[in-house]
């Protein structure tokens, strides 16, 4: 009816020819909409953007899922699986922390934060590549004894199953913490070089997968620090910064056809090159600030730190340091 309406009304005009400028209209029967520009290209350093344009949540169902934020002490996930209630899990809490004989938190003391061990246990139970990890911590007993942690068949068995349950991307990462003692000349590399080691090498030595994780874990340190501080000063690592952001732009001006078209964005080049040394803030240090002052992280933290610290440092004096 509307077009129809339409080309009554242009005939009309034509014979009256009072309206010369309508002899050439085009007339379109629906409006136009301008097309909605998408939120990642509008504003790409907030942190629901960088989350999209990493596609961080297909990355967190590939690198490691079945670990859990919060699980430190491995051996309560033989508590977990065996579905104890509170009561034991706090008395295997204490037993533990008696045994150390310190004073500093010590297992999941409550029930908050237990379940994480819970939920990482349900991930294992699922998941058909950690069958053998679930029958070897549902077959043996832990009771909070730190006697445990020191039996060497233990912590081998664990580390065993437990890289065989993480796949290729765990080898990876282990082939990467071996090359960095050699290149670095220390027995225990941090996390930090881990990465580095990564990233320095050609983007095909690794897992793309693996790859992927550390590359969204240096480029969201690089723009929001260390947004774990509990001070809710974001801060850079400034051992390290320098090193990543070459890293980074480096990849971006050449990336491999892996990395999600949405981590190429011009801006984010442009907020690297804000970093000028080792004590320079991070670039998006504001947003950090305001998302610590509201208790929440800024971004998920990325689980490569959790399977460092739950293959390489599972000793309680590891685990302390």
């Amino acid at each position: 009816m509307r077009s129809e309406y339409a080309g009554k009304f242009i005939t009309k005009m034509k014979k009256e020819n009072n309206h010369p400028h309508l002899l050439s209209l085009n007339w379109i029967p629906h409006p136009i909409i301008s097309p909605r520009l998408d939120s990642a290209q509008i504003d790409p350093e907030s942190p629901v953007s960088i989350k999209r344009n990493l596609e961080l949540d297909k990355l967190g169902d590939e690198l490691f899922p079945s670990l859990t934020t919060g699980v430190r002490w491995w051996p309560f996930l033989c508590l977990a699986l065996s579905g104890v209630d509170e009561s034991m899990v706090k008395r295997a809490t204490l037993k533990l922390k008696k045994d150390l004989k310190t004073n500093r938190p010590t297992g999941p003391s409550t029930k908050a934060s237990f379940r994480p061990y819970q939920s990482m246990a349900k991930n294992i139970e699922n998941s058909p590549l950690c069958k053998p990890l679930h029958r070897y911590l549902k077959g043996v007993r832990f009771d909070g004894g730190a006697s445990f942690f020191y039996t060497y068949s233990h912590e081998e068995k664990w580390k065993e199953l437990f890289l065989a349950s993480n796949g290729t991307p765990a080898k990876g990462y282990r082939s990467a913490y071996e090359l960095a003692q050699q290149k670095n000349k220390v027995d225990e590399p941090s996390v930090l070089d881990v990465v580095t080691i990564v990233l320095r090498n050609a983007p095909d030595k690794f897992d793309p997968v693996l790859w992927r994780g550390c590359y969204s874990f240096v480029f969201i340190r690089c723009l929001y620090g260390n947004f774990d501080r509990k001070d809710g000063e974001p801060a850079s690592y400034s051992d390290h910064v320098l090193k990543w952001k070459d890293c980074l732009l480096t990849i971006l001006k050449n990336p491999p056809l892996f990395l999600p078209r949405g981590a190429c964005n011009s801006h984010y080049i442009e907020l690297l090159n804000k970093i000028e040394n080792q004590n320079s803030p991070p670039p998006l240090a504001a947003q950090t600030k305001h998302f610590r002052g509201m208790d929440r992280p800024v971004l998920a933290a990325m689980r490569i730190p959790l399977f460092h610290n739950l293959y390489f440092k599972s000793m309680p004096s590891q685990i302390k340091r």
